[in-house]
């Protein structure tokens, strides 16, 4: 029996301008009030989430931060971080992007430190946690989440060829964008975090609805009972996915959930 839905922001629940629609808030809280459970699941860390959703721990259940490093129960204040990046593997994904003339970013402790500050120019000022460095690698601690690469598709396909390449077990490298590359314990996946909540409460994937459009999103579309690609997923994650549904833009998710509720 479906008892939770969960689904990625960009590109899947957020519209174009990475905002949540009015009607998708109003369907969530309706959800809630009806007796079933809804989370996010995002590469975002919680800071980027929350200056999009300001009232994220009261409009859902759940959230799943950083692909499944963190995960939050917002219904008992419970949370869990694992399976962070190591230092050595963290300095060797900034040396090989440093290798084709790319500036990595690096997120430690709901942080995000990068030596290229124009690369965040525009976004959005509630965000007060980007810290400019000189010199990325000294912010580099024994564990963070991740790191990000921002480029041209162009210009990440030799990053992404040499990483396979080389083919460290250490980490793995996931394209979450067309423009960007994010690096993380090999471990770690979305489906991870979302576990971690449902068994709290006595539950499993097989209760679970889950929606996603990019490459981070495969693992919890092909573990859910009923893993839905929006229009505009990638290939990989409409390979897997059970059903699907409008793209972001068009409201997809909300309009699967309406008709799932009217059958």
């Amino acid at each position: 029996m479906i008892k939770v839905f969960v689904s990625d922001l960009d590109g899947t629940l957020f519209d174009e301008d990475h905002q949540l629609p009015s009607k998708t808030r109003s369907l969530i809280t309706m959800l809630r009030q009806n007796g079933y459970r809804f989370g996010i699941a995002t590469g975002r860390p919680r800071m980027s989430a929350e200056t999009v959703i300001e009232d994220l721990e009261d409009l859902v259940d759940f959230a799943v931060f950083e692909n499944g490093a963190e995960a939050y129960d917002f219904t008992n204040g419970t949370q869990i971080f694992q399976y962070p990046l190591d230092r050595v593997s963290a300095l060797e994904v900034i040396q090989n992007a440093r290798k084709f003339n790319l500036n990595p970013t690096l997120t430690v402790n709901d942080k995000m430190y990068t030596d290229d500050g124009s690369r965040f120019e525009g976004y959005d000022s509630k965000i007060r946690n980007i810290l400019v460095v000189g010199d990325v690698t000294l912010a580099v601690q024994e564990a963070q989440a991740k790191i990000l690469v921002n480029g041209t598709p162009e210009a990440l396909q030799p990053l992404i060829d040499y990483t396979k390449e080389v083919g460290n077990p250490a980490y793995k490298a996931v394209k979450t964008a067309t423009d960007l590359l994010e690096f993380m314990d090999p471990r770690v996946n979305k489906t991870l975090g979302i576990q971690w909540y449902l068994e709290n409460h006595g539950l499993t994937m097989e209760n679970v609805v889950a929606f996603g459009d990019n490459d981070n999103d495969v693992e919890m579309i092909e573990a859910a009972q009923i893993g839905v690609a929006v229009k505009n997923a990638t290939d990989s994650v409409k390979a897997v996915a059970r059903m699907h549904c409008d793209s972001n833009i068009e409201n997809g998710v909300y309009k699967f959930i309406t008709q799932f509720l009217e059958q």
